[in-house]
């Protein structure tokens, strides 16, 4: 399979990072049909499938703040595959975690280390809405816990819970690719109490004692109700996904159902939100 490379030139901002730019400029096109993101100096690359790419889309695209220049090239697999992992590192927590892909050499130093294959899923841990989620797991270990990872992408929420000792874990997306990915995920790191599915085959096992929710704002926000009737009383629902500038809708649509803010997390512009259910 071929893709379609967009490449968009970033315009630096006064008082504004790269990083930053960077991650806004993702957030505006995470809606748009593309098989992955990746991000270089001064520019990140968008990758289309074939015949997907539409005159609205480059639209949107011009329509973006800090974007200076935009130019598309077609890209053949094999030459992204090679690409892909020349510029693929690591993702590590020292020295607790370390995230790597198969063609890494192991580290022992670190106290999990986990492998995922990047086959254009969301979820390797480079971004600060993933890498947040996997800190606060960390720092809050799931054991024997019931939990939910809504929007699993690669599943890398879901097997570092299972590491850290969840009683079970239900790992859930609304796209077939990310769901073999997953559990191309699951196989290489032995894991034994996560159950994949698609978002319309699933089937909660009730209740959950922790959701994780890595996903859009407008998703998060229309998937509230269902939270609140998946859970009980002093269950955890962790959304992550949000710009800083979201938190009050957020907050006050997880307050209608039931959840109260008990703590929160900010990386750059994005913000980790942890309730509880009341």
């Amino acid at each position: 399979m071929n893709w379609t490379a967009v490449t968009l030139i970033l315009q630096s901002a006064d008082g504004i990072t790269e990083e930053e730019i960077s991650e806004i400029i993702t957030a505006e096109v995470m809606h748009l049909p593309i098989d992955g993101i990746w991000q270089q100096e001064g520019r990140l690359t968008l990758y289309f499938p074939p015949g997907i790419l539409l005159p609205d889309h480059i639209a949107l695209m011009h329509s973006i703040p800090f974007i200076k220049e935009i130019s598309l090239e077609d890209i053949a697999q094999q030459n992204w595959n090679k690409l892909w992992e020349a510029s693929y590192q690591p993702v590590e927590i020292p020295f607790l975690l370390r995230i790597r892909a198969v063609f890494h050499s192991p580290n022992p130093l670190y106290q999990h280390e986990l492998i995922i294959q990047p086959n254009m899923s969301f979820g390797t841990g480079h971004h600060a809405t993933t890498r947040m989620m996997l800190e606060t797991l960390i720092e809050h270990p799931p054991v024997a816990l019931k939990v939910l990872d809504m929007g699993c992408g690669t599943s890398i929420l879901a097997i570092l819970a299972e590491k850290l000792g969840a009683q079970s874990v239900h790992a859930v997306d609304n796209d077939p690719l990310c769901i073999e990915n997953s559990k191309e995920n699951l196989s290489l790191n032995q894991c034994r109490a996560i159950t994949v599915s698609t978002l319309s085959s699933f089937q909660p096992n009730l209740p959950y004692n922790l959701i994780l929710a890595n996903i859009q704002r407008q998703i998060l926000i229309e998937q509230l109700p269902f939270y609140e009737s998946i859970t009980l009383p002093g269950s955890q629902l962790w959304l992550s996904g949000i710009e800083l500038a979201d938190k009050d809708l957020l907050v006050n649509t997880a307050k209608a159902c039931n959840f109260k803010l008990v703590k929160e997390t900010s990386l750059s512009s994005w913000l980790l939100l942890l309730f509880e259910k009341y």
